[in-house]
């Protein structure tokens, strides 16, 4: 369940099943910088947030707080994003750069910098967090949103309507259910 809702937040790029190369998600140009540790990212402007807010820099920056606080508490995270992520920079509200602790080559950073963004108009870091926002629905930017979860039973995504990325070259033909449902099969004879 938890690789479903990861894969409801876009990364910045993806890679590209058949030739390996980058493939734009989020962002719709990136660059290398010179130091070998950093990435620069443009924003499709198109992208949103399944509420309709714009996706914005402002969201990685959010990100960047989120996972290296002790109000998650998940160590993994906090962990990742202080050693494997030094910086974020925001250069207007559609470019940023995510610089990585150490020097990386390209492939090494295109596999661990664009990461997906959390929604910062939708979060707030309390000292009850974990509690607070375990079940809570929150806005993502892939085409599918969590709909109903009926516990022990099963998990419903339901397709976005006029979902940002609709026309954009690399999601045309690929998000075609309008519902996707996953089961909770306890015997595996009856999941056979």
């Amino acid at each position: 369940f938890a690789g479903y809702v990861r894969e409801s937040n876009l990364p910045l790029l993806s890679t590209h099943p058949v030739t390996g190369n980058p493939m734009p998600m989020l962002a719709n140009e990136w660059a290398f910088g010179a130091d070998n540790k950093t990435l620069y990212f443009r924003i499709n402007p198109k992208a949103r947030w399944s509420d309709g807010q714009p996706v914005t820099a402002d969201d990685w920056l959010f990100t960047l707080k989120m996972m290296r606080s002790k109000e998650i508490n998940d160590p993994w995270y906090n962990n990742y994003y202080s050693t494997q992520i030094a910086d974020i920079t925001k250069f207007d509200e559609h470019t940023l750069a995510i610089t990585s602790g150490t020097e990386k080559s390209r492939q090494d950073l295109l596999e661990s910098l664009p990461i997906s963004p959390e929604p910062s108009h939708a979060i707030t870091l309390t000292a009850n967090w974990v509690k607070e926002y375990n079940w809570k629905v929150l806005p993502v930017t892939g085409p599918y949103q969590l709909d109903q979860v009926k516990k022990g039973k099963s998990v419903t995504f339901k397709r976005i309507e006029n979902w940002w990325g609709d026309d954009e070259r690399y999601f045309q033909h690929r998000f075609n259910p309008a519902r996707l449902e996953i089961k909770v099969l306890r015997d595996l004879n009856i999941a056979w």
